[in-house]
This record gives C-alpha cells, structure tokens and sequence, in this order.
C-alpha cells in the first residue's frame, strides 16, 4: 500500500524525475564537498565558512524542495519550478557571455582548451535546461494533474531563488 506522497510522485512524468535526479546529485555533491573539506582538514570553523556552506546547502535543497511541491500538488509547485529552470538558463547565460566580456587572457588562464571546454559545459547545460522549461510550458501532463486554474505563483519566492541563482547553485 502506497502513500498519497508516492502515488503522487508516481504519476509524475519522466523529465520532472529527472529534475528529482539532478535535486539529488546535487545534494550529494555539497554532501562530498564538505566530507573532502572536513577529511582534508581544510575546513575552517568561522562564521563566513559556516554561512557558505548554509548557502550551499540552501542552493542544494532547493531542487529537492521543489519537487516534493510537485509531488504534494501545491498550487505553487508548477510556477516555482519554471522559475528555477528559467534562472539555470539566465545564470548558463550569464556564464557563457562573462568570460567574454570580463576580458580573457589565455596566458594567465592556462590557453583556451578550458575556456573552450567551460563555454560548450554552459551551452549545453543551458540548452538542457531551456528544453525543460519548454517542455514545462508545454506537458499536457503536467496540465492535467495540476491545471492552470489552480496554479498560483508566489512572487515573493522567486526573489530568494534568484539569490541561490547568483550565490547558491
């Protein structure tokens, strides 16, 4: 016998489970990073650390967060979830044009194979995300299991996010 959560997240359609997907890696690689920092002993015990790493982590859950807000079918779940996609492609954006306009030197950076390879990892990452807004836009899905009428955006939350979007992912 299933629980209401799992059933609902069981009618969720493949790509927002791969959203689910990248929520936990995520999770898993601030989890790694702090482990390797502790190991190493690399981590300092000081406010700044700790507010980094609170920020991390914020940026970390917050894939997670939205998920169970699309799987608990809250009326702001669809919303929050395009906003999120729609500032990776901003910040994928951003990230591709800064190394360009911030004046690149390939003497001090080691030559170009890593402005290269970091300039394609952007595109495509920002490709990806945009194809998922897209297909947000578009699930009929999605539409079905939370219609339009019942949707409603929290305006206030799209600020924190855009934060995590600068600092946090």
């Amino acid at each position: 016998m299933k629980s209401p959560f799992l059933q609902n997240l069981d009618e969720l359609p493949g790509p927002v489970w791969l959203f689910g997907a990248y929520g936990m890696t995520r999770l898993g690689e601030w989890s790694f990073a702090l482990l390797m920092q502790c190991v190493n002993g690399n981590l300092r015990l000081d406010g700044l650390t700790a507010g980094m790493q609170l920020l991390g982590l914020a940026g970390a859950l917050l894939p997670v967060a939205l998920l169970c807000s699309l799987a608990l079918r809250k009326s702001y779940g669809l919303p929050l979830v395009r906003w999120y996609a729609g500032l990776r492609v901003l910040v994928h954006g951003v990230a591709v044009i800064a190394p360009l306009v911030a004046g690149y030197d390939p003497e001090v950076s080691g030559g170009y194979a890593g402005l290269v390879r970091t300039e394609v990892l952007n595109l495509v990452r920002g490709g990806l995300w945009f194809g998922f807004l897209c297909w947000l836009e578009r699930s009929q899905t999605l539409a079905r299991l939370m219609p339009a009428a019942k949707r409603r955006a929290l305006w206030w939350a799209v600020v924190p996010m855009a934060a995590l979007a600068l600092f946090g992912m």
